[in-house]
């Protein structure tokens, strides 16, 4: 019954199935993997709705020179239709190969050719569906396209959420207002990581910039810093010492939550720097725990719940205040030092937060009042 409930698990937002009536019975387009590590494809009809791969239109975030992407910035469409479900990081489309009782076939999204290619470009025109250019051509090309082929029980393809000319809702970012009553809970916070840039989210086509990377632009969520506090993602803590995006309430990553996690980098330059993953059962580098002791002098220290605690107990081991000042309170301190160095380079107090239920976020992050260490919402 478990596996029957997944199987039958709504769809995410945005995503879609391709649907064909032959003969009276409702058949569902399943893509089956192909060639050495699965990168490309086959398409064929099942008669079995669990089967059917889900499909999304995509959209493109352009990045700057850098690989980041600017404020604001939002995603155009493309008109290309990605191959979620397995290959959702494999950066496979559709693309229309005739008008045939199975018209697809399954490539890359990405390379020189697909830029001019027609086929990997849809569109629609009326009830018809098919190659981008018979749709909008001034001649009428609907012989060329395909009258039978749906989306989510009936839908014209293109009628789905994102088959449109506008930007989905969920990738709309120019819409989401952290200081919106939405966005505002009990114990929520937003991130600052330098000054006057705060820890955000947001879909885009990632690693773009990375051309030669196999799989580069697969559509999804991740981490980004924006300069507009209202922009920024709200936090809160959540059991286990788990850390998830409160909001945008669309932040999703299959069907889950989103949380933070520590880089997987060596401890350094980078080594502090959080990222997001899905939560789930599975979650690596991503449950944190605060440090009480010398909480007045450096703030509480964020890191793994284990080093935190091993932190903690060598602290309260080193009672330095038990000597008067002097070499013995100084060779005292030095030792301390020493013993907690295993363990400081594992720990952090680099981020700012900032409630996020203040009447108005803008004014105090201006006025920098207000921050505290992300452990005080813990």
């Amino acid at each position: 019954m478990l596996l029957l409930a997944f199987l039958l698990a709504p769809l995410a937002r945005a995503d879609f199935v391709l649907e064909k009536d032959k003969g009276g019975v409702r058949h569902y387009l399943k893509i089956k993997a192909a060639g050495r590590k699965n990168l490309f494809g086959t398409a064929e009809w099942v008669t079995k709705q669990a089967q059917g791969t889900p499909l999304r239109w995509q959209f493109r975030t352009v990045a700057d020179e850098d690989g980041s992407y600017p404020d604001g910035g939002m995603p155009v469409k493309t008109n290309r239709i990605q191959v979620l479900g397995r290959f959702k990081k494999k950066d496979l489309c559709l693309w229309w190969r005739g008008k045939y009782d199975q018209p697809f076939q399954v490539k890359s999204c990405s390379g020189t050719y697909t830029e001019e290619a027609s086929g990997i470009k849809f569109g629609c025109k009326n009830l018809f569906f098919g190659r981008q250019k018979h749709a909008v051509s001034v001649e009428d090309e609907t012989s060329k396209m395909d009258n039978t082929i749906t989306a989510n029980d009936g839908n014209i393809v293109c009628d789905d959420e994102s088959g449109g000319d506008d930007v989905p809702v969920d990738l709309n970012t120019s819409t989401y207002d952290g200081t919106a009553a939405t966005s505002k809970c009990a114990g929520c916070f937003v991130l600052k990581e330098t000054e006057g840039k705060y820890i955000s989210v947001r879909q885009v086509r990632k690693n773009e910039h990375k051309k030669t990377k196999r799989g580069a632009g697969v559509w999804g969520w991740e981490k980004s810093m924006t300069s507009d506090i209202t922009k920024a993602a709200a936090f809160k803590w959540g059991k286990r010492g788990v850390i998830y995006v409160h909001a945008p309430t669309d932040a999703q990553i299959d069907n889950k939550s989103i949380c933070l996690k520590f880089n997987n980098g060596k401890v350094g330059e980078k080594g502090h720097e959080l990222q997001i993953q899905k939560c789930d059962n599975t979650i690596d580098n991503g449950r944190f725990g605060c440090t009480t002791i010398r909480a007045d002098i450096d703030g509480h220290y964020l890191g793994a719940p284990w080093v935190t605690k091993k932190f903690d107990t060598i602290a309260a081991s080193w009672d330095c205040n038990q000597y008067p000042d002097g070499e013995d309170h100084d060779a005292c301190d030095t030792s301390r030092d020493a013993a907690l160095s295993k363990y400081i380079g594992r720990l952090t107090n680099n981020y700012s937060a900032m409630e996020n239920n203040v009447p108005n976020i803008e004014a105090s992050a201006a006025l920098d009042i207000n921050w505290y260490p992300a452990c005080n919402f813990a």
